[in-house]
């Protein structure tokens, strides 16, 4: 909260919420990291996040999700 445009804390925030799995929680890691994304475009670690947040939304999703494949 102190520090919201600090890209490593957007990331591990995400990568929280990631771990703890549910598909509401994947919905906001994917937010999470698509901002860190954004705040630092050339930090492999936060891509690598999305892409994989991204793929287990398809996974356990039952209908298709249009952010999804926007950002794939």
């Amino acid at each position: 909260m102190i520090q919201p445009n600090n890209f490593r804390i957007n990331l591990r925030y995400a990568e929280i919420l990631y771990s703890m799995g549910g598909i509401d929680n994947l919905f906001h890691a994917r937010k999470y990291f698509a901002y860190a994304c954004v705040l630092n475009p050339t930090y492999a670690r936060a891509q690598f996040g999305l892409i994989q947040t991204c793929k287990q939304i398809e996974q356990q999703s039952k209908k298709e999700d249009e952010k999804n494949t926007e950002l794939m």
